[in-house]
């Protein structure tokens, strides 16, 4: 971390940047949710047959049981995230850099594939939820990571040359969100 932490902040010597968006789990903070057993509980629950993404299962959820079904899987995947609060870790690291962003005037956003209950409890908890100008969460895309929708509703709304960006997240997802929407990108 302390080699992506300095290459954060010479980003942030680099007068041009207007905005930081940052993906949450694994970024800003560690859920250590149970995954696969998720996925597993919502390919039971929904007779899924075929091993998938979760994204790829909530698509086949939507299209299959509407708005109803869509909201049970929400509300399994709530169960799962709140679950997992107790041994979520802090990335004190990241808490410093936003809060330097903030203090700079630089617009921070979060595009998560998070629930955005599981997203806001956190940064209420942190006390940061006002530094944030906009969350994107789960629930606000059809399709997520490495789709762009999300980051296309953070660029929509600011209104910045995506050259004035910035996209920190923690793997290979984020990675190609940030490469596809044309967004500097650094995974940390």
């Amino acid at each position: 971390m302390e080699k992506q932490k300095d290459i954060i902040k010479d980003i942030l010597k680099d007068s041009k940047i207007r905005g930081m968006i940052f993906d949450f789990d694994g970024t800003i903070v560690n859920l250590f949710v149970d995954w696969s057993g998720l996925k597993q509980q919502l390919r039971d629950k929904f007779l899924i047959n075929k091993e998938t993404s979760l994204g790829k299962i909530l698509i086949e959820i939507r299209d299959r049981f509407g708005a109803n079904g869509l909201e049970g899987a929400y509300n399994l995947i709530r169960d799962y995230e709140l679950g997992a609060i107790e041994k979520a870790t802090i990335n004190e690291d990241i808490l410093e850099i936003i809060k330097k962003c903030y203090k700079k005037n630089i617009k921070l956003g979060i595009f998560s594939s998070n629930i955005k209950e599981t997203v806001y409890y956190f940064l209420d908890k942190l006390n940061i939820r006002h530094l944030f100008d906009i969350v994107v969460a789960k629930e606000d895309v059809e399709f997520c990571k490495p789709e762009i929708e999300g980051l296309q509703l953070i660029v929509d709304k600011w209104e910045i040359d995506k050259k004035r960006l910035v996209f920190i997240g923690n793997d290979n997802m984020d990675r190609l969100c940030g490469e596809k929407m044309g967004i500097k990108s650094l995974i940390i």
